[in-house]
Protein backbone atom coordinates (compact mmCIF):
# COMPACT_ATOMS: atom_id res chain seq x y z
CA UNK A 1 0.00 0.00 0.00
CA UNK A 2 0.80 3.59 -0.45
CA UNK A 3 -0.46 6.67 1.45
CA UNK A 4 -1.65 9.69 -0.76
CA UNK A 5 -1.75 13.25 1.53
CA UNK A 6 -4.57 15.39 -0.41
CA UNK A 7 -5.43 18.85 -0.02
CA UNK A 8 -8.25 19.81 2.01
CA UNK A 9 -9.98 23.28 0.98
CA UNK A 10 -8.45 25.50 -1.77
CA UNK A 11 -6.07 28.30 -0.73
CA UNK A 12 -7.20 30.62 -3.49
CA UNK A 13 -7.27 30.93 -7.43
CA UNK A 14 -4.48 29.14 -9.72
CA UNK A 15 -1.86 28.43 -9.29
CA UNK A 16 -2.67 28.40 -5.25
CA UNK A 17 -3.49 25.09 -4.15
CA UNK A 18 -7.01 23.79 -4.80
CA UNK A 19 -9.13 21.33 -2.88
CA UNK A 20 -8.40 17.78 -3.71
CA UNK A 21 -4.54 18.76 -4.90
CA UNK A 22 -2.48 16.07 -4.02
CA UNK A 23 0.24 17.33 -1.96
CA UNK A 24 2.58 14.36 -0.94
CA UNK A 25 2.69 10.51 -2.58
CA UNK A 26 4.55 8.34 -0.47
CA UNK A 27 4.95 5.19 -1.65
CA UNK A 28 5.98 1.99 0.38
CA UNK A 29 9.80 1.81 -0.28
CA UNK A 30 9.55 5.63 1.44
CA UNK A 31 7.37 4.67 4.19
CA UNK A 32 9.88 1.65 5.07
CA UNK A 33 12.77 3.71 4.51
CA UNK A 34 11.42 6.65 7.19
CA UNK A 35 10.30 3.97 9.59
CA UNK A 36 13.71 2.37 9.37
CA UNK A 37 15.72 5.59 9.79
CA UNK A 38 13.68 6.55 12.62
CA UNK A 39 14.06 2.87 14.49
CA UNK A 40 17.60 3.07 13.88
CA UNK A 41 18.21 7.03 14.72
CA UNK A 42 21.84 7.01 15.99
CA UNK A 43 21.05 9.79 18.43
CA UNK A 44 19.33 6.60 20.16
CA UNK A 45 22.77 5.46 20.55
CA UNK A 46 23.81 8.04 22.80
CA UNK A 47 27.09 9.13 24.71
CA UNK A 48 29.37 11.97 22.77
CA UNK A 49 30.22 9.42 20.09
CA UNK A 50 27.34 7.09 19.01
CA UNK A 51 27.32 3.41 20.81
CA UNK A 52 30.41 4.19 22.18
CA UNK A 53 30.55 0.91 23.61
CA UNK A 54 29.30 -1.40 21.07
CA UNK A 55 30.93 -0.83 17.59
CA UNK A 56 28.40 -2.75 16.14
CA UNK A 57 25.15 -0.94 17.56
CA UNK A 58 21.71 -1.65 15.24
CA UNK A 59 21.92 1.92 14.45
CA UNK A 60 25.33 1.42 12.78
CA UNK A 61 23.98 -1.26 11.00
CA UNK A 62 21.75 0.73 8.63
CA UNK A 63 24.93 3.06 7.95
CA UNK A 64 26.96 -0.52 7.03
CA UNK A 65 23.70 -1.43 4.19
CA UNK A 66 22.43 1.88 3.24
CA UNK A 67 26.48 3.67 2.52
CA UNK A 68 29.19 2.89 0.02
CA UNK A 69 31.81 4.12 2.27
CA UNK A 70 32.77 3.13 5.78
CA UNK A 71 35.50 5.65 7.49
CA UNK A 72 37.61 4.44 10.30
CA UNK A 73 40.09 6.75 11.92
CA UNK A 74 43.57 4.41 12.46
CA UNK A 75 45.58 6.98 14.42
CA UNK A 76 46.11 10.67 15.17
CA UNK A 77 45.76 12.15 11.66
CA UNK A 78 45.31 8.83 9.66
CA UNK A 79 41.82 7.69 8.72
CA UNK A 80 40.88 4.53 6.05
CA UNK A 81 38.30 4.38 3.83
CA UNK A 82 36.80 1.37 3.38
CA UNK A 83 34.80 0.57 -0.12
CA UNK A 84 31.64 -1.51 1.87
CA UNK A 85 30.84 -3.00 -1.51
CA UNK A 86 34.70 -4.14 -2.76
CA UNK A 87 36.22 -4.19 0.49
CA UNK A 88 39.13 -1.96 -1.08
CA UNK A 89 40.93 0.42 1.00
CA UNK A 90 42.56 3.74 0.98
CA UNK A 91 44.31 5.03 3.91
CA UNK A 92 44.92 8.88 3.90
CA UNK A 93 45.76 11.90 6.22
CA UNK A 94 46.12 15.66 5.78
CA UNK A 95 48.58 15.35 2.42
CA UNK A 96 47.29 15.41 -1.21
CA UNK A 97 47.21 11.84 -2.25
CA UNK A 98 45.91 10.93 -5.69
CA UNK A 99 44.01 6.94 -5.90
CA UNK A 100 42.53 6.13 -9.28
CA UNK A 101 41.93 9.54 -10.23
CA UNK A 102 40.21 10.52 -6.90
CA UNK A 103 42.12 13.02 -4.30
CA UNK A 104 42.98 11.98 -0.76
CA UNK A 105 43.31 14.70 1.88
CA UNK A 106 41.75 15.08 5.16
CA UNK A 107 42.88 17.10 8.51
CA UNK A 108 41.20 13.40 10.59
CA UNK A 109 41.34 15.55 14.27
CA UNK A 110 39.60 18.72 12.47
CA UNK A 111 37.47 16.32 10.62
CA UNK A 112 35.68 14.89 13.45
CA UNK A 113 35.95 17.69 15.99
CA UNK A 114 33.92 19.46 13.97
CA UNK A 115 31.55 16.83 13.12
CA UNK A 116 30.98 15.81 17.17
CA UNK A 117 30.26 19.55 17.17
CA UNK A 118 26.90 18.76 15.51
CA UNK A 119 23.88 17.38 17.84
CA UNK A 120 23.65 15.85 15.32
CA UNK A 121 26.24 13.75 14.33
CA UNK A 122 26.58 10.53 12.86
CA UNK A 123 29.97 9.14 14.44
CA UNK A 124 30.47 5.96 16.08
CA UNK A 125 33.17 4.08 17.68
CA UNK A 126 35.17 5.44 20.62
CA UNK A 127 37.71 8.69 21.14
CA UNK A 128 40.76 7.99 18.75
CA UNK A 129 38.82 5.40 17.07
CA UNK A 130 36.08 7.11 15.66
CA UNK A 131 33.80 5.48 12.77
CA UNK A 132 31.51 7.36 10.44
CA UNK A 133 30.31 7.04 6.96
CA UNK A 134 29.75 8.74 3.52
CA UNK A 135 30.02 8.45 -0.52
CA UNK A 136 26.33 7.24 -2.32
CA UNK A 137 23.43 6.12 -0.20
CA UNK A 138 20.98 3.03 -1.40
CA UNK A 139 17.67 2.77 -0.31
CA UNK A 140 16.19 0.33 -2.83
CA UNK A 141 13.86 -1.93 -1.85
CA UNK A 142 16.26 -4.63 -2.09
CA UNK A 143 18.54 -2.89 0.29
CA UNK A 144 15.46 -1.90 2.77
CA UNK A 145 15.01 -5.69 2.48
CA UNK A 146 18.29 -6.31 4.35
CA UNK A 147 17.46 -3.31 6.85
CA UNK A 148 13.90 -4.58 8.33
CA UNK A 149 15.45 -8.19 8.29
CA UNK A 150 18.15 -6.70 10.95
CA UNK A 151 15.99 -5.19 12.83
CA UNK A 152 13.35 -7.66 12.84
CA UNK A 153 16.17 -9.74 14.06
CA UNK A 154 17.42 -7.79 16.56
CA UNK A 155 14.69 -6.10 18.28
CA UNK A 156 10.87 -7.08 18.59
CA UNK A 157 9.39 -4.47 16.11
CA UNK A 158 7.97 -6.41 12.72
CA UNK A 159 7.69 -4.28 9.49
CA UNK A 160 4.29 -4.88 9.15
CA UNK A 161 3.20 -2.82 11.91
CA UNK A 162 5.13 0.18 10.10
CA UNK A 163 2.73 0.22 6.78
CA UNK A 164 1.78 3.90 6.97
CA UNK A 165 3.57 6.88 6.39
CA UNK A 166 4.40 8.84 10.05
CA UNK A 167 1.83 11.59 9.49
CA UNK A 168 1.67 14.10 12.96
CA UNK A 169 -1.49 15.54 14.64
CA UNK A 170 -1.28 18.45 12.98
CA UNK A 171 -0.76 16.94 9.79
CA UNK A 172 -3.73 14.75 9.95
CA UNK A 173 -5.35 18.14 10.58
CA UNK A 174 -4.70 19.27 7.66
CA UNK A 175 -4.65 17.24 4.88
CA UNK A 176 -6.60 14.08 4.07
CA UNK A 177 -4.56 11.47 4.30
CA UNK A 178 -6.19 7.94 2.05
CA UNK A 179 -4.64 4.31 1.40
CA UNK A 180 -4.09 3.69 -2.26
CA UNK A 181 -1.82 0.96 -4.31
CA UNK A 182 1.14 1.14 -4.80
CA UNK A 183 3.52 3.29 -7.07
CA UNK A 184 6.54 3.24 -7.90
CA UNK A 185 9.42 6.18 -7.25
CA UNK A 186 8.34 7.31 -11.21
CA UNK A 187 4.87 8.02 -10.66
CA UNK A 188 5.51 9.54 -6.85
CA UNK A 189 7.30 12.18 -8.57
CA UNK A 190 4.19 12.29 -11.38
CA UNK A 191 1.93 12.50 -9.00
CA UNK A 192 2.98 15.33 -6.99
CA UNK A 193 4.36 17.33 -10.55
CA UNK A 194 2.46 20.86 -10.94
CA UNK A 195 0.54 21.64 -13.83
CA UNK A 196 3.09 24.07 -16.58
CA UNK A 197 2.73 26.07 -19.77
CA UNK A 198 5.58 25.27 -21.75
CA UNK A 199 5.17 27.08 -24.50
CA UNK A 200 7.93 29.00 -23.76
CA UNK A 201 10.37 26.53 -22.59
CA UNK A 202 12.66 28.45 -21.29
CA UNK A 203 10.15 30.18 -19.01
CA UNK A 204 7.88 27.45 -18.05
CA UNK A 205 4.86 29.23 -16.61
CA UNK A 206 2.93 27.36 -13.12
CA UNK A 207 -0.88 26.77 -13.94
CA UNK A 208 -1.55 24.89 -11.01
CA UNK A 209 0.88 23.71 -8.02
CA UNK A 210 -0.76 20.17 -8.73
CA UNK A 211 -1.53 18.58 -12.08
CA UNK A 212 -3.04 15.74 -10.76
CA UNK A 213 -6.18 15.83 -7.85
CA UNK A 214 -8.42 13.41 -5.73
CA UNK A 215 -12.34 14.02 -5.85
CA UNK A 216 -11.97 13.07 -2.10
CA UNK A 217 -15.61 13.43 -1.09
CA UNK A 218 -16.08 9.72 -3.48
CA UNK A 219 -13.57 8.17 -0.76
CA UNK A 220 -14.52 9.07 3.22
CA UNK A 221 -18.52 8.16 4.50
CA UNK A 222 -20.96 11.01 3.94
CA UNK A 223 -21.19 11.24 7.68
CA UNK A 224 -17.60 12.02 7.74
CA UNK A 225 -17.16 15.03 5.15
CA UNK A 226 -17.29 17.76 7.59
CA UNK A 227 -15.01 16.45 10.12
CA UNK A 228 -12.31 15.86 7.38
CA UNK A 229 -13.29 19.91 6.94
CA UNK A 230 -12.72 20.65 10.26
CA UNK A 231 -9.25 21.90 10.82
CA UNK A 232 -9.49 21.58 14.70
CA UNK A 233 -10.40 17.78 14.03
CA UNK A 234 -7.09 14.77 13.04
CA UNK A 235 -9.40 12.45 10.58
CA UNK A 236 -7.05 9.60 9.32
CA UNK A 237 -9.18 8.43 5.94
CA UNK A 238 -6.45 5.79 5.69
CA UNK A 239 -7.22 2.23 5.55
CA UNK A 240 -6.25 0.63 9.01
CA UNK A 241 -3.08 -2.14 8.61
Amino acid sequence: MADLAIKIGSVGKSPAYQDGDIIAAFNSRRIRCVHAMHILDPRKAGGGLRAPRNARHISRDFYELTHQYRFERISNREARRVDLLTGEEVVFNERLKIVKGENFAMDVPLYIARRLDHPGHVVFGKPGSEIWYGGRKDFSNATLDLVWSTIQNKTQLKEEDFTQWPAGINDLKSHLFLSVDDFDDATSEDLVAPELDTSDPENPIVLRKRKNFVVWRNFVPSADVSRVMDKSVAYDGRVTP
